[in-house]
């Protein structure tokens, strides 16, 4: 016979504790709206303008110097990754080849990147592009993986890739960036929805907002191009200082998957800790780690 005790240590939890299937249709509706909105607009060119950077001095043989050797840490991070992610310690994840793909193209990002701004032209961005978007496809296939399902890693790591890599081939053949910055910008969009919708199945998830801001702030460096360049006297430009922060965002979640340990079952943080506006969406429990 179960005495109350027993009872109490058995009870379901109350309804909505899990959370709801609608939270999944959210999120197939914001990306199926993201799809809509995008090609509702005519085709968006390549505009020949965005190849004239503020920063064009040349040091060591090397032109535009800054914003060249800006893009040297995206490899060591990339290379540092690729180490993690082929060691014994990620061998039981889930999302580890979600996390191998982020950082295969934070890697070649390095390279990439380095190649397009060594000489500016329609014929080197699309290395650089196609970096880019394998590592955004990576992030955002690893965050649905871990806080969504495990399944859709598995599912949907192959054909984001092929999505990724694919809009960056029809940019170059149609001349048309519309799947392009779908591949860019929706996923950077979406992951902070995720984030509120979903519950972490690991510590340290405040790193990951953390990324998201970093990531914002780069963008606005680099829109601030040519401003930042005449505020600091013709010394560093916006684009250079977008490369620091994308490679500061990078080592970020370089170092959040190797501090962080696997959550108990039900638990929110391993710590108890919670950001501001996170107790509005999922209640916080205290809950030791999984080591």
């Amino acid at each position: 016979m179960k005495t109350t005790s027993d009872a109490t240590q058995v009870s379901p939890p109350a309804p909505g504790r899990g959370g709801y299937p609608v939270r999944h249709l959210v999120l197939l509706a914001l990306v199926a709206v993201s799809w809509v909105a995008l090609f509702l607009v005519g085709p968006i060119r390549q505009p020949q303008a965005y190849y004239r950077f503020a920063d064009q001095r040349a040091m060591l043989g090397i032109p535009n110097f800054c914003d060249v050797t800006t893009n040297l840490p995206f490899l060591f991070i990339g290379l540092a990754g690729l180490g993690w992610g082929w060691s014994a310690r990620s061998r039981d994840l889930e999302s580890r080849s979600c996390w191998i793909a982020m950082f295969a193209g934070v890697a070649s990002i390095g390279l990439g990147s380095a190649y397009f701004h060594w000489n500016p032209q329609d014929g080197t961005i699309f290395w650089d592009r196609a970096s880019l978007a394998v590592g955004f496809m990576g992030f955002f296939v690893a965050i649905l993986s871990e806080y969504v399902s495990p399944r859709l890693g598995r599912w949907l790591l192959g054909p984001g890739l092929v999505l990724a890599i694919g809009s960056v081939a029809y940019w170059r053949e149609v001349n048309d960036l519309r799947p392009y910055l779908w591949v860019q910008f929706t996923p950077m969009l979406l992951i902070p929805v995720v984030l509120a919708l979903y519950r972490p199945r690991f510590t340290h998830s405040w790193i990951t907002v953390a990324v998201l801001g970093i990531y914002a702030v780069a963008k606005v460096a680099e829109l601030g191009d040519v401003r930042l360049f005449d505020w600091t006297g013709g010394r560093f430009s916006g684009h250079s200082l977008k490369h620091l922060l994308g490679a500061v965002a990078c080592a970020g979640l370089l170092i959040q998957v190797r501090i962080r340990h696997r959550l108990a079952e039900g638990a929110v943080t391993g710590s108890g800790e919670a950001s501001g506006w996170w107790p509005r969406f999922v209640r916080v429990r205290r809950s030791p780690p999984i080591p």
